[in-house]
């Protein structure tokens, strides 16, 4: 069927449709919600039509990070459309230099600055490469059309390319980019604002070093000791390659949790968990 109305068929316009049948939309990635699809046949017929609907319509249904993305969302069957920036300089991974799969991971923030973990696959990890190499930009605003979810290890999930549905575009000039990349600029200037007031107010420098805010880190280059202020949400020492530590700097041993507090298996040091 692709062989045949590929040439018939372009992205983008509206076509009347003949001849078709229609099917339970239960396939395993569902590029809508629609409770029904419709499917070609070999006595389908097409007919471009002069008048457009998609003026009208928002051609992007972006899915919010927080409230799609949560632990437990039933997102995994439906594909969709995400949009988000990337911040140039942060970690990119990607596959090592001659492998047969390319692919590379990086996160996507969204107007909330919430991060949504990104792997795209193939042509798409490519073009995002060159583009973020080639950029002078500070962000890129990523969409990723037609989208699925995955689940990281350890993580909440995030999303990926999917096969040959996905389309991913980069710094495109299309209203969803221009609109996201206005809307965080200006939260940007009054969330900086935000930022320099809300700096705690610890010792003097020179006591106790440079005291800098956890979203300075990421733009922080030089290599010296440095100071970061936050509050810890919880620690994570379930069966894992990562474990909580013994507090004694010359061990490096696990320490588990007895009654309120935690020894190390090794030397024994105790801590409890409010310190």
């Amino acid at each position: 069927m692709v062989r045949i109305f590929d040439a018939q068929i372009e992205e983008g316009e509206t076509y009347a449709m003949m001849h078709f049948t229609v099917r339970s939309n239960i396939e395993q990635y569902r590029p809508c919600s629609h409770r029904y699809r419709l499917c070609f046949t070999e006595e389908t017929k097409v007919k471009r039509q002069e008048k457009s609907i998609m003026s009208s319509l928002s051609y992007f249904k972006c899915k919010s990070f927080s409230k799609n993305f949560a632990e437990g969302d039933d997102v995994c069957l439906q594909l969709f459309d995400v949009i988000g920036a990337f911040k140039v300089g942060d970690k990119v991974f990607k596959a090592e230099p001659g492998a047969q799969k390319k692919w590379c991971n990086f996160y996507l923030h969204d107007l909330e600055d919430k991060r949504l973990h990104c792997t795209l696959y193939s042509e798409y990890s490519e073009q995002f490469l060159e583009h973020v190499k080639r950029t002078t930009s500070e962000y890129v605003i990523v969409i990723i059309q037609l989208a699925r979810t995955n689940k990281r290890y350890g993580e909440q999930m995030g999303v990926s390319t999917s096969y040959n549905a996905s389309k991913v575009l980069l710094d495109v000039n299309v209203p969803d980019i221009e609109e996201f990349r206005t809307r965080m600029l200006d939260m940007g200037s009054s969330q900086s604002l935000s930022s320099t007031s809300s700096r705690p107010a610890l010792s003097d420098d020179k006591e106790v070093g440079i005291v800098k805010m956890l979203s300075e880190l990421q733009t922080t280059k030089e290599v010296r000791g440095l100071w970061f202020y936050g509050k810890i949400n919880t620690i994570l020492n379930a069966t894992s390659w990562a474990y909580m530590g013994c507090f004694k700097r010359s061990c490096r041993a696990r320490a588990i949790k007895c009654d309120n507090e935690f020894e190390c298996t090794k030397c024994g040091v105790r801590s409890s968990e409010e310190n």
